[in-house]
């Protein structure tokens, strides 16, 4: 039997069997304990609320820790049973009776996914602060069915082995919007975002970013990676481009990892009643959104260390050069940094127009050579003639505002690391 009383008081343990932290679980738990009266309340009884054998789950705090172990865990009925000392049979029934009622806990505290947006209507009234979103596929593997009729379903030819696949939407908070419901993995990714309307049902003054799989998706603002053929490479702006909507995709792989945190969402499924893996690819999501609405409201001490790195994106600022009257600029900008700068910094550069800085470089090459030099001097030649023009700003200016709205960005940054 677990000692549930010590694994609780240790943070690192109770991370490692349940996937959050006591702050996290305390939250969570009064939700859960509201959803459980309010279950008890519903069934028909004999007895009155608290009658009869009272068994190992005697209080939410353990039944809220159990279902959270044989999801982070992932364990056999078996092993289940022996670590709380419980018969293989009520394991197994104590789960689905929980995972339900954990859904619920997750539904009250509004951070489980939309399963389904049927119009831009309905995203703009959920989702009404988003200007971005990424989308991707997840699968998990499952068993071998026996029936080769569900084989042929189920395979999917790019991972080699049977699947269930859902589509994910998330925005650049890591946060998982819209999960679609589980398919078949022989189904593509693009497949399933057509018959769910999902890019459809999007604005179009939203962005929508996505990879080289969902090739045909039409929507006003998409942005997908150019992909190179044998008659027609990739020239240096394509290569520069695909990197940029990489790094920005790359939100979404951070909320599916988070979303297989737990193991019952990445290890082989191994239940086959109903729709329990649509349900635990569901919880999973909400357990994600709670962490990190947690995460929002209570940030974490490594958080608080990073605040004398606020300087240190000058240089970046300056390397990237960053133009903040540029939407995308800015987003790229909150992205690197720390979270809990983005409340305070997010106001003040969505506001802030620094008039035509042109694009320039920030630090003078080494001597290498009288061929390197000649190099320099072609690119900034062509980058005088025509490389500020891409980014709004007219070719022939001087570098003079270029310092001067770094020296700008000097001052903002100093004044903001005060703050903190």
């Amino acid at each position: 039997m677990l000692q549930l009383a010590r694994i609780t008081k240790d943070s690192r343990t109770l991370k490692a069997l349940i996937g959050m932290g006591r702050a996290e679980f305390d939250d969570l738990l009064l939700t859960f304990t509201r959803v459980l009266e309010r279950h008890a309340l519903q069934q028909p009884r004999q007895r009155a609320i608290g009658g009869g054998f009272k068994g190992v789950l005697d209080t939410p705090g353990k039944k809220l820790f159990f279902v959270l172990f044989y999801l982070k865990v992932y364990p056999t009925f078996d092993v289940l049973g022996a670590l709380f000392a419980k018969p293989r049979g009520r394991s197994c029934e104590a789960v689905h009776l929980l995972l339900p009622l954990l859904e619920a806990a997750l539904g009250q505290k509004c951070v489980l996914p939309q399963r389904r947006i049927r119009s831009v209507a309905e995203f703009r009234q959920r989702f009404p602060e988003v200007k971005d979103v990424m989308i991707d596929g997840v699968e998990r593997p499952i068993q071998r069915p026996q029936s080769s009729k569900r084989q042929n379903r189920h395979y999917s030819g790019k991972k080699k082995s049977h699947r269930r696949k859902n589509v994910v939407m998330t925005d650049v908070g890591r946060r998982v919007l819209v999960l679609t419901p589980s398919k078949p993995g022989r189904r593509h990714d693009k497949n399933l975002v057509d018959r769910s309307q999902l890019v459809g049902s999007i604005p179009a003054e939203v962005g929508v970013i996505v990879d080289t799989g969902f090739q045909g998706v039409k929507h006003p603002n998409l942005f997908i990676p150019k992909k190179a053929t044998k008659k027609r490479p990739l020239n240096p702006e394509d290569r520069t481009s695909n990197r940029y909507i990489s790094s920005q995709r790359i939100v979404v792989e951070h909320a599916i990892g988070g979303m297989k945190r737990y193991a019952a969402m990445h290890q082989v499924l191994r239940n086959k009643l109903g729709q329990f893996d649509d349900r635990v690819a569901v919880v999973s999501a909400g357990l994600w959104n709670h962490h990190l609405a947690s995460r929002a409201c209570n940030p974490s001490s490594e958080d608080r260390s990073q605040r004398h790195l606020l300087p240190a994106f000058i240089p970046f600022l300056i390397r990237e050069q960053v133009y903040f009257h540029r939407h995308d600029a800015v987003q790229r900008l909150l992205f690197r940094l720390p979270h809990h700068a983005h409340a305070a910094l997010r106001d003040f550069f969505e506001q802030l127009v620094v008039a035509e800085i042109p694009h320039a470089r920030s630090q003078r090459p080494r001597r290498r050579g009288k061929l390197h030099r000649v190099k320099i001097r072609r690119q900034r030649a062509r980058h005088e003639a025509g490389g500020a023009e891409r980014f709004g700003c007219v070719g022939g200016e001087s570098g003079a505002a270029f310092g001067a709205g770094v020296g700008c960005v000097h001052g903002v940054l100093e004044c903001v690391s005060m703050s903190f």
